[in-house]
């Protein structure tokens, strides 16, 4: 029995036939891995491009809450600069009005005398 293996994983097998059947297992497991490493190499773009693209994507939203935030307290300005100018407003028309009154009722004494 020469060149033969009696039990274990390969059953009896000629050497040869053993070298064959392993050389076959390791084909398939590189083939399987080539195949794979492919597959992976061909998504990698697609996942790099992805991944500058979310960055992309990102830095502009961060972009417009900045811009946002800036027109926010643009406006916050603008309205305080309003509120004064509509305050400034009442109170001269207040006065007006009061002046008018008053020139009303000096009118309405004169011709009531």
């Amino acid at each position: 029995n020469k060149g033969t293996l009696v039990g274990g994983l390969f059953g009896g097998r000629s050497v040869l036939d053993r070298y064959f059947l392993a050389w076959r297992l390791y084909s398939n497991m590189l083939s399987s891995l080539h195949k794979r490493e492919v597959w992976l190499s061909g998504l990698l773009p697609t996942l790099q491009q992805q991944v500058v693209d979310e960055r992309l994507r990102r830095e502009a939203l961060e972009e417009q809450i900045r811009i946002d935030r800036r027109r926010a307290d643009e406006l916050a300005v603008v309205h305080a600069e309003a509120r004064q100018v509509g305050n400034l407003l009442t109170q001269k028309l207040a006065q007006e009005q009061q002046a008018l009154r008053a020139e009303v009722e000096a009118t309405r004494r004169t011709f009531d005398a």
